[in-house]
């Protein structure tokens, strides 16, 4: 496996201040015919697993507001006939509390 991540100044000395800074080189190598490689900055590579990190933290937040919605909306379809169900309660407390009792 080629080493990728090496130091700008030990993989090519010849590239001036302006490329060893920004870590990438393009174009074609001194062989002809072989594309050379593309190298990557250390900021690259913490800014692209920052950013992978963030999106996986993204995805379980999501999902736990799916659920939260999921969870709320469960409630209000079984809940809905909770006032129809207090009206019955109260009904039958009214009726018992005409009651009279005969001595």
């Amino acid at each position: 496996r080629p080493r990728i991540f090496n130091r700008m100044s030990e993989a090519n000395p010849s590239l001036g201040q302006s490329q060893r800074s920004t870590g990438i080189t393009s174009g074609m190598s001194s062989t002809i015919g072989r594309p050379s490689r593309v190298r990557i900055s250390r900021i690259q590579l913490l800014d692209y697993l920052h950013q992978r990190h963030w999106w996986r933290i993204a995805q379980y937040n999501l999902v736990f507001t799916l659920v939260l919605w999921g969870a709320f909306i469960a409630q209000i379809y079984l809940r809905a006939s909770v006032e129809a169900a207090y009206q019955v309660k109260s009904g039958i407390q009214q009726h018992i509390q005409r009651i009279e009792s005969h001595p």
